[in-house]
This record gives structure tokens, C-alpha cells and sequence, in this order.
């Protein structure tokens, strides 16, 4: 089930992002293929931060390697988006930069998408996080009481 909740959340990320950058440029075939381009990069990223990062230095409280590799981590991403926008201008704009909306070659506005799902996510996993430990913290105590 868990795999399908994962299919399904980036299902969504996918037609939002078509859709937002389908408007801007009216034209949702390009922008579904540049979304199809910038997804993986999504996807690496939330993947590496939320389920490496955060479980194995910021819970675990070093603080400054989970800064360090943080920030790699943000360097890496953005590298990568820039292979996006290269590909893009190979791909959808036929070597031709005018043809390239201005909307997916702002690096700040690509970043800003990307990083936006990444904190979504870290966001809601560690509020379950939160609530899970809740919810053993009252089984503990109704033991306890007995």
C-alpha cells in the first residue's frame, strides 16, 4: 500500500506541475514533456532528503553533516535542473531558446517548484512521524496504568 500512496502523491505533483506550467505557456504537451524531464529530479531529491537525510542526521541530531550534505544535496538538484533545461532546449524547443517559455528556463522558479514538494513532504512525514510517536506515548501510558 505504501508504494501506492508514493505512485499516487507523484501522480498529482505531475498533473499540478503540467498544469501550471501548461498555463503559462499554453501549451500542456510541452509542458507535460518538461514536467516528464523535471519530475525525476523531484523525485531524487525529496526521496534523498526525506528518507536519508532527515532519518539518519537531523533525528539523530548532527546538525551540521545534515547541513553539509543539505547543501550538496541543493547543488546536486539544481545541477540536474540544469540538465533538465538543457535537455528541454534540445528536445521541446528545437535548439531555438525563443521558443523555450521563460517559466521553465528561471532556474529560481524550478527551484522553487522542486523544493516546494521536498518540504510538502518532509512537512507531512514528519508530522505522521509526530503522531505516531503520540500514539505510542498513550499505549505506554494505558499500560502503565495497570
Amino acid at each position: 500500500m505504501q508504494a501506492g500512496k508514493h505512485l499516487i502523491f507523484w501522480i498529482i505533483t505531475g498533473i499540478i506541475l503540467t498544469v501550471v506550467f501548461g498555463s503559462a505557456y499554453n501549451d500542456y504537451v510541452k509542458s507535460f514533456y518538461f514536467v516528464t524531464f523535471l519530475l525525476p529530479v523531484a523525485m531524487a531529491t525529496s526521496y534523498f532528503f526525506n528518507y536519508y537525510l532527515v532519518p539518519r542526521f537531523l533525528l539523530r541530531k548532527k546538525y551540521p553533516r545534515f547541513a553539509l550534505y543539505t547543501f550538496y544535496t541543493l547543488v546536486v538538484s539544481l545541477y540536474l535542473e540544469m540538465v533538465v533545461i538543457t535537455v528541454s532546449f534540445i528536445v521541446l524547443a528545437n535548439y531555438n531558446f525563443e521558443e523555450l517559455n521563460p517559466m521553465m528556463t528561471n532556474i529560481f522558479v524550478l527551484g522553487f517548484a522542486i523544493y516546494l514538494i521536498v518540504l510538502l513532504k518532509a512537512f507531512y512525514l514528519l508530522y505522521r512521524r509526530f503522531l505516531n510517536h503520540e500514539f505510542r506515548l498513550k499505549q505506554l501510558k494505558n499500560e502503565k496504568k495497570p
